[in-house]
C-alpha cells in the first residue's frame, strides 16, 4: 500500500515550494526564460545553488537567483542517481553553484573540437548547439496550428497509465553525458548534414512537440538530417538526433513523423546508446590486447587477427537479441509519446511496413534497425501494445499529410 502513496506525497511536496526557499540537487540545470524547454538558457544552476520559488506548474517552477529569475523543472529537487563514467572523465568539474550559458557552451565546443577528426564537412552546428533551431513564437504558432479547436489538455493526460509505463531510470543529462554527447553528435555530423532550413524548423517544431511529452521534457532534442539514402538514424545521450534523408523518403505524413522522432527520443530517455556503450566496454578492451598480441607476433602469422574476428562475430551475435529489446521499447515509448502529443500511433505500425516492404538489406552496412530485416517483429510486438494500451477510438488524433507535404518535400 505504501508504494501508492509516493506519488501523492512527492506532489504535495512541490506544490507547497510555492514562495520558499529552495535548495537545488543536482548539476546542470537549465535556467529557462520561460516554462519549456524551447526557451533560451539564461543560467547554469549546479547543485548547492538556492533560489525563491515564484510561480510554479505541473512540471516547472519560476524562480528568483540572485536578481535573475527563470523556470527550471521540478527535477531539479530529485537526488541524482550516482554512476560512475565509462572512462577517466576528460575535463574538470565546476564547483561552483553557478556557470553562464555562455561559459558552458564555449567548453563544450572545445572539448567536441578536441575529440573529432574533421573530414571537411561543415560542423558549425557545434557554434549554436544550445540556441533552438527554431524561435519560441514560431514553436507557439506551430502549437496552436496543431491543436486547432482540440482540447489539448485531455489529449496530454489520454494514456492513463503513463507513469507505470514511464522509464523509472535516471535520465538527467550531467555536464560529463552533455560534452561527450556532442563529441558523438560531431562525428555523426560529419557525414555530410542537409541545411534546408524550412525542413530543419519543421522537423524540429514537431520534435519539440514530442519532446514535450516525454520524460526528457526539460531538456531540448534537437533534429538533424544527414544525407545519406540508407534508412537510419542516430540518437545521441544528449538528444541530438539524426535521420537520414533515405529514411525520411519512407515518411508519408505529420503523424509517422511524429512516431519516429518519438522512437528516436525514446533511445535518449533509455540511454540505449550510453547502455550499450558500457556493455561494450569489455570488447573494447580486449580488442586493445589483440592488438598488443597482433604486435607481438613477427612475420605473417595471422592467429591474433583471427582471434579479434572470431572474438568480434561472438560478441555481435550474442548482443543482437540487447539491441533489439532496445528498438521494443523505443517503439512502444515513440508511440506513447506521439498519442499523448495528439498523433495517431497507429502511423509507426503503417510506417514500419512501408520499410518492410520497400527496403532491401544493405548486407555491406548492416548496421540499421530501420533496415526490412529488423522490422517483421517490431510490428507484431507494435501492434499488440497499441491494441492492448492506446484507445484510439476517441476521435483525438491527427495525421496532417497536408502540412508534412507542404514542409517536407
Amino acid at each position: 500500500m505504501r508504494k501508492f502513496l509516493i506519488l501523492p506525497v512527492l506532489l504535495l511536496s512541490i506544490f507547497l515550494l510555492n514562495g520558499k526557499t529552495v535548495e537545488i540537487a543536482r548539476d546542470n540545470i537549465h535556467l529557462r526564460e520561460g516554462p519549456g524547454c524551447f526557451h533560451p538558457v539564461a543560467l547554469v544552476l549546479n547543485k548547492g545553488a538556492r533560489a525563491q520559488v515564484l510561480q510554479e506548474n505541473d512540471q516547472w517552477l519560476k524562480i528568483q537567483y540572485n536578481d535573475q529569475t527563470g523556470w527550471i523543472s521540478h527535477t531539479a529537487f530529485e537526488p541524482v542517481q550516482q554512476e560512475e563514467p565509462l572512462f577517466t572523465s576528460p575535463f574538470e568539474e565546476s564547483e561552483d553553484e553557478t556557470v553562464s550559458s555562455a561559459s558552458v557552451s564555449a567548453a563544450v565546443r572545445g572539448f567536441a573540437r578536441k575529440y573529432i577528426n574533421p573530414t571537411g564537412e561543415d560542423i558549425s552546428f557545434l557554434d549554436n548547439y544550445d540556441k533552438m533551431i527554431i524561435t519560441v513564437p514560431e514553436y507557439q504558432q506551430f502549437k496552436r496550428e496543431t491543436f486547432h479547436n482540440r482540447n489539448y489538455h485531455k489529449i496530454e493526460t489520454r494514456y492513463r497509465r503513463w507513469n507505470r509505463f514511464k522509464s523509472k531510470d535516471d535520465f538527467h543529462i550531467t555536464n560529463y553525458l552533455e560534452k561527450t554527447g556532442l563529441a558523438v553528435s560531431a562525428q555523426i555530423a560529419q557525414q555530410s548534414l542537409i541545411n534546408d532550413q524550412k525542413k530543419l524548423k519543421y522537423l524540429n517544431n514537431v520534435g519539440t512537440l514530442i519532446n514535450e511529452h516525454s520524460e526528457l521534457y526539460y531538456y531540448p532534442a534537437k533534429f538533424f538530417i544527414v544525407k545519406d539514402k540508407r534508412p537510419a538514424a542516430y540518437a545521441t545521450p544528449i538528444g541530438m538526433i539524426f535521420i537520414t534523408d533515405g529514411l525520411l523518403d519512407f515518411v508519408e505524413n505529420e503523424a509517422e513523423l511524429a512516431c519516429l522522432l518519438g522512437h528516436e527520443i525514446s533511445h535518449v530517455v533509455h540511454k540505449h546508446g550510453y547502455r550499450e556503450i558500457k556493455a561494450r566496454k569489455p570488447r573494447i578492451e580486449a580488442q586493445n590486447a589483440f592488438a598488443e598480441l597482433e604486435e607481438e607476433i613477427p612475420g605473417e602469422d595471422t592467429t591474433a587477427a583471427q582471434l579479434s574476428k572470431l572474438a568480434n562475430q561472438m560478441y555481435e551475435a550474442a548482443t543482437a537479441k540487447r539491441q533489439m529489446k532496445y528498438e521494443y521499447q523505443a517503439d512502444k515509448c515513440g508511440a506513447v509519446y506521439a498519442y499523448r502529443a495528439g498523433y495517431d500511433p497507429q502511423a509507426l505500425i503503417n510506417l514500419l511496413a512501408r520499410i518492410k516492404n520497400n527496403s532491401e538489406m544493405d548486407y555491406e552496412n548492416f548496421e540499421s534497425n530501420w533496415e526490412s530485416f529488423y522490422i517483421k517483429d517490431r510490428i507484431e510486438k507494435l501492434e499488440n501494445f497499441i491494441d492492448q494500451e492506446l484507445d484510439r477510438r476517441k476521435n483525438l488524433s491527427v495525421i496532417n499529410q497536408y502540412r508534412f507535404q507542404k514542409n517536407m518535400r
